[in-house]
């Protein structure tokens, strides 16, 4: 029996009421003295982390204050998991991370966030903010779209048209452009009426390029008389290649030795190939002596959306689906500017 407790007692025996009732006050106070320096520690290393937050981006430090506290308290996991994410905002190397942290929505700060409670490592680049590791994303070459602006996904991985599981385009993507539910303006006939036609082309990430075609002719849509494509190959790390048919004829602007950067111009959209309109086909190789075996891919940090979906959502990683409208995180940022 503590001596409180013990004092309690004896001022009831003798009716002291109030007197108990004070020792009662007086002994909870005591435990919560106790208590409060691990309390007060604790909030103080929160509030400096969402401080550190918010020096980047008060917009983002708000909607994350409310995420992580929509609980009423912080949890030991979620505390490390806002660790993670300030280590990962101060050593970024994309210098927009300002601009794309106050372009988050709730639903969006989110999913960023997430990605911390994952635990697996991320990193950053001077085009994107946020990259998985080759161990999560199944290879090393960090992979942005070969396209500016908003593109939509005609056909996908293992599509039912000429993309089937277990053929040569098996992981490959068909990337168009559409609005108001059309590819095209006037006539489905005329390359020029697509929308998709003469866009540039780029590459997707670092590398150099091993193999170009320029020469072919670009055939009338919807056309069964075709031959082969313009396309360009370029090679990046750990032997991946990124694979880009049906350019235009005479578009392409890199040779076999060159140089390139993510976002380097390489061509413009045409119709060569096994083509039913312009769009760009893209796929990410592996080089296996001196053939080419395609594999599995993920894009890194973009929007996607639906046509029924009212906003965009971020997507970290991830396989772009048939049906999907994408755009890069620059290209957003710019688009939600109003630039």
């Amino acid at each position: 029996m503590s001596k409180w407790t013990a004092l309690m007692f004896k001022f009831k025996e003798h009716g002291y009421r109030r007197a108990a009732a004070a020792i009662t006050f007086f002994a909870s106070l005591s435990m919560l003295c106790v208590q409060a320096p691990a309390v007060r520690n604790t909030g103080e290393v929160e509030t400096q982390l969402l401080y550190e937050v918010e020096h980047i981006s008060r917009k983002f430090a708000r909607n994350l204050d409310r995420l992580l506290f929509s609980e009423g308290v912080m949890k030991v996991e979620t505390r490390e998991s806002l660790r993670r994410l300030v280590e990962w905002a101060e050593s970024n190397k994309y210098p927009r991370l300002q601009e794309f942290l106050d372009q988050l929505d709730p639903d969006n700060t989110k999913t960023l966030f997430d990605a911390f409670r994952k635990g697996d490592p991320v990193g950053s680049t001077e085009n994107l903010p946020i990259v998985e590791s080759p161990q999560a994303k199944g290879h090393e070459t960090v992979l942005a779209f070969p396209f500016k602006g908003e593109f939509y996904v005609v056909q996908g991985n293992e599509g039912s048209v000429s993309h089937q599981k277990g053929t040569r385009n098996g992981y490959a993507w068909d990337f168009i452009v559409m609005k108001n539910g059309a590819m095209f303006k006037s006539s489905s006939h005329k390359n020029s009426n697509y929308l998709a036609w003469g866009l540039p082309v780029v590459s997707p990430s670092a590398g150099r390029v091993v193999e170009v075609r320029s020469d072919m002719p670009d055939h009338p849509p919807l056309s069964i008389k075709m031959q082969g494509a313009n396309y360009v190959i370029i090679e990046h790390r750990n032997r991946e290649l990124s694979v880009i048919y049906h350019l235009m004829n005479g578009s392409v602007k890199v040779k076999p030795g060159d140089a390139v950067e993510q976002g380097t111009v390489i061509g413009s959209i045409g119709d060569s190939g096994m083509s039913m309109f312009p769009h760009i086909h893209y796929e990410l190789d592996r080089r296996d002596k001196d053939k080419y075996a395609p594999g599995p891919a993920r894009f890194a940090c973009y929007f996607a959306r639906r046509e029924e979906d009212p906003q965009w959502r971020l997507v970290i990683s991830g396989i772009p689906q048939v049906g999907e409208y994408l755009v890069g995180v620059n290209d957003y940022i710019d688009s939600t500017a109003g630039r």
